[in-house]
């Protein structure tokens, strides 16, 4: 969560820790980006445990209305059910992807940059396997993996930025250094040299090394007092 190297590393490592420490049969992360749901990671007996079911899938397909995933994209809240055979909700359409050997169902849903982007879907194999602790627990984890996702997007932003900056900076130098026109920056603070083109450099009759980070005033070069002290 504080440095993943990618989206993917968390949506993986995310499912590993559900089943391999958290004890589901089954965890998946379900994405949707605005004109499909698509599962992009998986850990357990995903042959054994969803057979035929689609990797990805419609909005407005049948299974997205019975999947637990899809609902709880579509609510942006979390969707359960410790008791699926016998849930009257799972009746209504969810019968078909009941995988056997699955008591226990639940969805959570993922953010990213504040909107719901996916879902974290977890299969269990006994009753009443989403108790109130687990069940808070759970939100808290989707919780830091929605900040570590928007981490990642800052990150991304920053490195963006900066190339731009370097680029715009790589730009100015082009033109600062193969101006025909004396060209020096100085400091504010005490009017020392900055950088300075090699025009100017000649028009004083120094090399760079020699003028970067002195005052010109204390090698009597440059403007005259009054116009310094104006300027």
């Amino acid at each position: 969560v504080r440095s993943p190297e990618s989206a993917q590393q968390l949506y993986e490592g995310l499912c590993r820790i559900c089943v391999e420490t958290g004890q589901a049969r089954l965890a998946s992360v379900v994405l949707f980006d605005g004109e499909q749901f698509e599962r992009v990671a998986v850990h357990g007996p995903a042959d054994q445990l969803m057979p035929g079911v689609p990797q990805r899938w419609r909005p407005d397909s049948p299974f997205a209305q019975a999947s637990m995933s899809s609902e709880a994209v579509r609510s942006g809240a979390h969707v359960l059910s410790n008791h699926v055979l016998s849930d009257p909700r799972m009746a209504l359409g969810r019968a078909g992807v009941i995988p056997p050997g699955v008591e226990a169902m639940a969805a959570f849903p993922l953010q990213r940059a504040g909107r719901v982007v996916g879902a974290l879907s977890l299969l269990a194999g006994q009753r009443d396997f989403f108790d109130p602790a687990l069940v808070q627990l759970l939100n808290e984890m989707v919780g830091d993996v929605s900040f570590a996702l928007d981490n990642l997007d800052r990150e991304l932003a920053r490195r963006q930025a900066l190339a731009q900056a370097e680029a715009g900076l790589a730009l100015f130098r082009r033109l600062f250094n193969t101006s025909s026109v004396s060209v020096i920056v100085t400091a504010r603070a005490d009017g020392r040299v900055i950088e300075i083109n090699e025009v100017m450099c000649r028009r004083y009759g120094y090399p760079r090394e020699e003028l970067i980070g002195r005052r010109l005033a204390e090698m009597n070069i440059g403007l005259y007092p009054a116009d310094r002290e104006r300027f």
